[in-house]
């Protein structure tokens, strides 16, 4: 990324807690998530609630209050939860996350423990890979945060797949996808497509780790016989087929990529430059 896309200090890690490769920050990131959820819990109080405030608590004590994560209610009003980011009238950049949760009367019940963590591993995972954020901020900062681009996300890639039966409608699926991105990608220059695939990816990735971690707390909280919500121990990840839109994208950026250097390749040809 360009120094002028540089996240600021409000959403960076110490550089110690994020050098490694992918997956072991991936692990790190993970590992943070259950220390929160270890904290969290006894915070509940005897009706099985918590407040915005003391969630809020809990958030600030991870970070120091030296990153800036809001724990509020849920703004929109027909979700459970969400993770948000904020951008700076001043700078332009981003320097906001915001964890949204359904409450009443200023209180959380705990069957919203698992979206609490599910936002709450959208926040490590955008601490621990600063790619995330910062690719977003780069979208944004050069204006390609379109609706055409967000629909994209909404209506194909981000979406639950509850009629593939087999690995037939698997691939018709795939394959109307690979046309939409394809459609999408056509007036846009090699840089641009490459910047929205890696956006969409990390999206993706974001996306099945969050799940992941959803359905992984929803298998112990029932073991202690603690109330979660109706589809909380489903798969997720196999109704969104994010493995599969994941490796879609994956290949359509190497294909872009590959192009990109068979035409710098003949250009030099041309030019006798090799």
């Amino acid at each position: 990324m360009f120094t002028a896309n540089r996240l600021t200090p409000k959403l960076k890690l110490p550089y110690g807690q994020i050098k490694g490769s992918f997956s072991q920050r991936q692990n790190a990131s993970i590992e943070l998530v259950d220390k929160f959820y270890k904290k969290l819990i006894p915070e509940f109080n005897k009706d099985n609630k918590i407040s915005i405030n003391k969630l809020q608590e809990v958030v600030d004590s991870f970070f120091e209050k030296k990153i800036f994560v809001q724990a509020k209610s849920c703004s929109n009003p027909d979700c459970d939860g969400q993770n948000d980011i904020f951008y700076s009238p001043y700078t332009g950049k981003i320097n906001k996350m915001t964890i949204e949760i359904e409450e009443k009367n200023g209180f959380i019940d705990i069957k919203n423990l698992t979206t609490i963590l599910h936002e709450f591993q959208h926040v490590s995972d955008q601490l621990h890979h600063p790619k995330f954020l910062a690719g977003e901020q780069y979208l944004t900062m050069r204006n390609l945060i379109t609706k055409e681009y967000l629909d994209l996300i909404d209506d194909h890639l981000y979406k639950r797949e509850s009629l593939f039966r087999d690995e037939t409608d698997k691939e018709n699926i795939l394959t109307n996808l690979l046309n939409k991105l394809k459609d999408f990608l056509k007036d846009k220059s090699a840089e641009e497509s490459i910047l929205y695939i890696q956006d969409a990816k990390n999206t993706l990735l974001q996306e099945a780790q969050a799940y992941k971690t959803q359905r992984k707390y929803a298998k112990k909280l029932y073991k202690k016989h603690i109330k979660i919500k109706r589809g909380d121990l489903m798969n997720q990840n196999k109704a969104f087929m994010f493995d599969e839109k994941i490796a879609l994208l994956k290949k359509l950026g190497f294909e872009i990529i590959n192009n990109e250097r068979q035409k710098f390749k003949e250009e030099c040809n041309k030019l006798h430059l090799f």
